[in-house]
């Protein structure tokens, strides 16, 4: 679809519209007149920045990509030569090629990253490559750089006239490109590909036998070759590398190979010395704007999809027409956040209102000592539902008065009655500033309110790195200064230490005494946090529940992907599921899927101490 409405007609106005005129060559492919590109980059270039495009140069991406804290947007980090810079984007168009021009920045590291956040990346193949052949000494040294012209590649379904280049290490050019995804699939698959030259299209094997068949007299082989069928050069060294000798001398089979000479190739050339790469973002990761369906709002286009097409402008113009439909995905994205954000902070205007209710009465009770009001939480990363508890956080400038607690607990009494769902499903922590901004201070006990509770109690639940890194990089503001302010940066090695520390003692804690657990509440939340957990520890940040839940799908063993989504489909009523026993057996698989990520952590923590 996107394809089609942008066609290679439609990239010719483009480009006339610039002042560069085209023409299709007897090939069919399309070129400038002047047969040069730099004209039309440049007249671009004028063009973009006369409506106001900004080029940020020796900007590159890094990978980190977290939800913003303005409903929808994203925050990316840059490595610049001034150091980290943090942009904000309401929408994101990924263009990073595949992972063929590493020199030119296409290294195809976002594999790593997309994959890690759930988006199913088929693995970068080459694409218009080259091929390994096993060459003998003499033959290489003597033909490397050599051009073979005039000859028909036969692989399967492909037949085609054209020329290519022998290399030392095997074949190269236009004729095996054109070819070279029906061959490197072969490889993949069988672990070689026969291809096959007919090295005279022009004359007919009978024809070549009866001139080969006239007497040779005193000429030796590769004379007679060269006089009577013009064989000479690379293509008699062809010939003579691939003819078995015991036939050489037999005119028959000699026309024979003439025109089906099978060569061995036993390899494709490395992914940088392709032209271009197949595999990449598979469309059913993406929606019909180009979207990924498990990052909304940010695009991906060009090569990092997965496609491919031959060289000639094929590529070039499905890239231009993927970067014009995600473009145009981008601008229907921003019309629906600027939709979406008229409920902000939440889409849901029930739970705004008891969010409100929270922040203008805590700001009246701390008077002067009131800082902020913040959601952390999976209202924070994005994969929030109906059924997720509302994660908060209260910032003040020192540490309540006795008078304060008691007016807050009121409060607290007062909100779980309003006649709201949402109200039953506040859960946070009241943080003095400096205790909030240091992670050394993690630990501490402070006032906090439990999912369902009415009532403060003193507790060290908020008090971590993981809040402190969702709260900075990705807390919503309800009230006061934004949080980046206000919480220092995270080391991922801290964040890396604590999370360890949970899985390894939370979940040896559930081993050695599981009853108190065994409820279908904890069952679920015990399954799905330690998938979370795990995702936070590979991938140095955290991530929702549902983020951690997705990514064990992909990254653990198959057999555990039956307990998560029967997990996932469980978190409904936690304030009923938690009087009701859990299933004997899933319960069993939890406290094994316990010990599995306990052990996949060691594994992982030894791993990156080397």
């Amino acid at each position: 679809k996107w394809l089609m409405d942008f066609t290679p007609d439609d990239l010719r106005e483009w480009a006339r519209g610039l002042g560069v005129e085209t023409f299709v060559g007897t090939s069919g492919r399309v070129f400038p007149k002047e047969m040069k590109a730099s004209p039309l980059l440049r007249a671009w270039l004028k063009r973009l920045d006369e409506v106001g495009v900004h080029f940020h140069l020796r900007h590159r991406w890094n990978g980190y990509l977290a939800q913003a804290a303005v409903l929808g947007g994203w925050d990316l980090e840059f490595e610049t030569p001034d150091g980290i810079k943090t942009v904000q984007a309401d929408a994101v168009i990924l263009a990073l090629g595949g992972g063929s021009w590493r020199r030119l920045g296409s290294d195809g590291a976002w594999v790593h990253w997309l994959s890690q956040a759930g988006v199913k990346v088929e693995a970068l193949k080459p694409s218009n490559c080259g091929f390994d052949v096993d060459w003998s000494q003499v033959f290489k040294e003597k033909f490397d750089g050599h051009p073979i012209k005039s000859v028909v590649l036969t692989f399967e379904s492909f037949h085609q006239q054209g020329e290519f280049i022998v290399t030392k290490e095997g074949v190269e050019g236009s004729l095996i490109y054109a070819a070279s995804a029906l061959m490197r699939d072969e490889i993949l698959a069988n672990g070689k590909a026969m291809m096959k030259l007919d090295l005279a299209p022009d004359k007919t094997e009978a024809q070549l036998l009866e001139k080969l068949s006239k007497p040779r007299g005193s000429r030796s082989m590769a004379s007679h070759l060269e006089k009577t069928v013009g064989m000479k050069g690379v293509k008699a060294g062809l010939l003579r590398e691939f003819v078995p000798k015991d036939e050489f001398g037999n005119m028959e089979r000699l026309a024979f190979y003439i025109k089906n000479l099978s060569i061995p190739l036993t390899a494709t050339r490395p992914l940088d010395e392709a032209i271009s790469t197949a595999g990449g973002v598979t469309f059913e990761s993406l929606d019909e704007n180009l979207m990924l369906k498990k990052l909304p709002g940010v695009f991906c286009a060009g090569e990092m999809l997965d496609w491919e097409a031959p060289t000639g402008g094929y590529l070039l113009t499905a890239c231009f027409a993927s970067g014009r439909w995600a473009g145009n995905g981008v601008m229907k994205w921003v019309k629906k956040l600027d939709r979406d954000n008229q409920t902000h902070p939440t889409p849901y205007s029930e739970l705004n209102n008891v969010l409100q209710e929270l922040t203008d009465n805590a700001q009246e009770i701390l008077g002067n000592n009131f800082v902020g009001a913040y959601l952390q939480g999976s209202f924070a990363v994005g994969d929030f539902d109906i059924h997720s508890d509302v994660d908060f956080i209260i910032v003040m400038e020192t540490e309540p008065s006795d008078e304060h607690i008691n007016a807050l607990q009121a409060m607290h009494e007062r909100i779980y009655n309003l006649d709201t769902r949402w109200a039953q499903h506040l859960e946070g922590s009241y943080f003095p500033k400096e205790v909030l901004r240091s992670p050394t201070q993690r630990g501490r006990e402070l006032w906090y309110l439990d999912n369902g509770s009415r009532a403060l109690i003193k507790a060290d639940h908020c008090n971590t790195i993981v809040v402190r890194w969702v709260l900075r990089e990705n807390g919503v503001t309800l009230a006061g200064p934004p949080p980046k302010t206000l919480v220092d940066p995270m080391p991922v090695e801290m964040l890396r230490m604590e999370i360890m520390k949970t899985i390894t003692g939370w979940g040896q804690e559930l081993l050695d005494n599981p009853e108190p657990f065994n409820n279908r509440f904890y069952q679920t939340y015990i399954v799905l946090n330690f998938c979370r957990m795990l995702h936070d520890l590979h991938t140095g940040f955290p991530g929702s529940k549902l983020a951690g839940a997705e990514w064990a799908k992909v990254n653990l063993e198959p057999s555990w992907n039956g307990l998560i989504d029967r997990t996932w489909s469980g978190r409904p009523n936690p304030a009923v599921s938690v009087r009701q026993p859990a299933d004997p057996d899933d319960f069993a698989s939890t406290l094994k899927f316990v010990q599995y990520v306990i052990d996949k952590s060691r594994e992982f923590s030894e791993s990156t101490d080397k």
